[in-house]
């Protein structure tokens, strides 16, 4: 008797920049700067080989008047055959304490992951796995804390 099963992996961007956009993890840092904020990164490695690992990432937010802050962040991640967007609204509320605070936050937005699949040589030219390119869409959404105190 023989048997077989399906198992499934995936690529997650290399973050090695992440103490420099909590944004892009945690919706609830929304606005904790108290000021307009702003954080753009980039990252590539193995600079001479085709198909190397690049990602890039932008995020803005801000705290309103009323308690509530509001972001945006933006993401891209390409290696290989394989592109990897993302796109955030974020929104937060503040509860305010003594010496700190606890923000709430939810974020909503679109994830987009293009794959070339028909670009790959294979030794079977009719492999119907590689035979169309792989374009998925997604919609996000997502809730955090965040804690500060001094």
């Amino acid at each position: 008797m023989m048997g077989g099963f399906l198992l499934i992996g995936q690529q997650d961007p290399i973050y090695s920049q992440l103490s420099f956009n909590i944004l892009q993890f945690n919706p609830g840092y929304t606005g904790s700067r108290d000021a307009i904020s702003g954080v753009a990164t980039y990252r590539t490695q193995w600079t001479k080989i085709d198909g190397q690992p690049q990602s890039f990432n932008l995020g803005i937010h801000t705290p309103l008047k009323n308690k509530i802050s509001l972001g945006a962040n933006f993401a891209y991640d390409e290696i290989g055959i394989s592109k990897h967007t993302f796109s955030n609204l974020m929104a937060a509320y503040r509860i305010n304490f003594e010496s700190s605070f606890l923000q709430f936050g939810m974020q909503a937005g679109l994830e987009t992951l293009n794959s070339k699949l028909s670009s790959i040589k294979t030794t079977d030219i009719n492999d119907p796995a590689f035979a169309s390119d792989q374009n998925i869409n997604l919609f996000n959404i997502g809730a955090g804390l965040y804690y500060s105190s001094e």
